[in-house]
């Protein structure tokens, strides 16, 4: 579309018709007002068109920024990962050897409660025994 106005000379149109020279010199001005209007707003759209285009452009710069930074950091998170998996393998194994010497010292604690017990128990009965063969040498000798 062509920004220039159509154009034409109020002036010939014929003196007896005043009042169409008038809506003629008005129509003229609100076309020229409409094309003037219309401009401003073709350099804004342009201006504001420039602004998105470089907000997307910084947009497109940083996401491959993020992603060479992403693509950077994927090996280490992976090691992590690695790493935490070793960590509790190594956190479970101490906790099951902790568990196991637990038990170990419980057996061990009953086992020399039991062992003292069979002890005192033989220990008694040696006891009587030894007393019951006393008991036999002195009737028996005299």
């Amino acid at each position: 579309m062509s920004n220039d106005v159509v154009k034409f000379d109020v002036d010939q149109i014929p003196e007896g018709m005043v009042g169409i020279r008038m809506m003629l010199g008005m129509l003229q001005g609100q076309i020229t007002n409409i094309q003037d209007r219309l401009e401003e707003h073709r350099e804004e759209s342009r201006d504001e068109h420039r602004k998105v285009h470089t907000i997307i452009d910084a947009t497109g710069e940083s996401m491959r920024n993020l992603t060479r930074a992403v693509t950077a950091m994927e090996p280490h998170v992976e090691s992590y990962k690695m790493s935490e998996k070793d960590i509790k393998a190594a956190v479970d194994l101490a906790m099951s050897y902790r568990d196991d010497k637990i038990e170990k010292r419980g057996t061990d604690k009953v086992m020399g409660k039991l062992i003292t017990a069979i002890a005192l128990i033989v220990s008694g009965a040696m006891a009587l025994l030894i007393e019951g063969i006393k008991f036999a040498v002195a009737h028996f000798k005299g």
